[in-house]
């Protein structure tokens, strides 16, 4: 597989303000691309920023989200196969007793009080729900620092823990999740300080097999190509730090780099939306002074 870069440009970028952690859908209305503001990475201050465009190319502000006292992250876009589009992201709030995590859903979002409630189970943080083509969505939650745990849902209303506590090894978290033709499901994910790992199960998904990538990556993301080729977007760290685009071999349980996108030192965290030959990217990057959110757009070939 080869992948060409066709042209890369900020779409969003406040002085003074951390962008990170973007997700990108493309939607009945368009396109939208949500990140995280805040005063830092690691600040506990953040919202949710959601910027819609008709065509990928303007881009306007559509909803931000907020709550007091708490840290809203890594917001994931979730296209329900009736054209809805949900957002899911996580909370972090301190509290006397330590941290408190769980994760957020926010439906009627770009209204003007959006709505949201709490899922998953209290202490998990829910990262990405990925629909395959039964109409059944899988995630994995993680607890920081200690295991992952997978779940399915068709409505976003009722979850089903499928594996309590999935993997431990490794202080395993973030994740991308693709189904291939035959509807077997597969599994990005992220392990800290270690090498990532990818994973494959058949239905139910509930036995899986795993692969050690050999390489440190961050912020997952998984889209499967024709011919079931799958397509990783990660942020590498064997020597400069990028985000990159990769192919995942699955025979071999490896990622080969097919192109390194503009970016540096703080980046990652990249959305992806492949229509035929053409991918379309969001991620952040700090290689042109503050983080910033960027779109590139990729041409795919043989």
């Amino acid at each position: 597989m080869h992948l060409k870069l066709a042209g890369a440009r900020r779409i969003w970028a406040p002085p003074a303000t951390h962008c990170a952690f973007t997700d990108l859908v493309r939607s009945q209305g368009g396109w939208l691309c949500a990140f995280r503001e805040a005063t830092d990475h690691h600040s506990a201050d953040g919202s949710i920023r959601v910027l819609h465009s008709p065509d990928a190319v303007d881009w306007t502000p559509a909803a931000l989200l907020s709550l007091p006292e708490e840290d809203l992250r890594d917001p994931k876009l979730v296209a329900l196969p009736e054209g809805r589009v949900a957002l899911i992201c996580g909370s972090v709030q301190s509290t006397p007793e330590g941290k408190r995590v769980r994760t957020l859903l926010f439906e009627a979002w770009a209204s003007a009080v959006p709505r949201h409630r709490e899922i998953g189970e209290p202490g998990l943080w829910l990262w990405r729900l990925t629909f395959g083509p039964s109409g059944l969505a899988l995630g994995l939650s993680y607890r920081p620092h200690q295991f992952v745990c997978l779940h399915a849902t068709r409505d976003l209303e009722s979850f089903e823990t499928l594996a309590p506590q999935l993997l431990a090894e490794g202080r395993p978290s973030e994740h991308g999740m693709a189904f291939l033709d035959d509807g077997r499901a597969v599994c990005l994910l992220r392990r800290d300080p270690g090498t990532g790992l990818v994973g494959v199960a058949k239905p139910p998904y509930r036995d899986w097999s795993w692969k050690d990538l050999g390489a440190r990556i961050g912020g997952p993301c998984l889209v499967r190509a024709p011919g079931n080729r799958l397509i990783a977007g990660v942020r590498l760290h064997d020597g400069e730090v990028r985000t990159a685009l990769c192919e995942l071999d699955l025979d071999r349980g490896c990622l080969e780099e097919r192109l390194a996108l503009p970016s540096g030192e703080d980046t990652s965290y990249p959305g992806m939306v492949l229509e035929e030959d053409r991918l379309t990217v969001s991620y952040y990057s700090s290689h042109e002074g503050p983080t910033a959110i960027y779109l590139a757009n990729v041409c795919l070939s043989s």
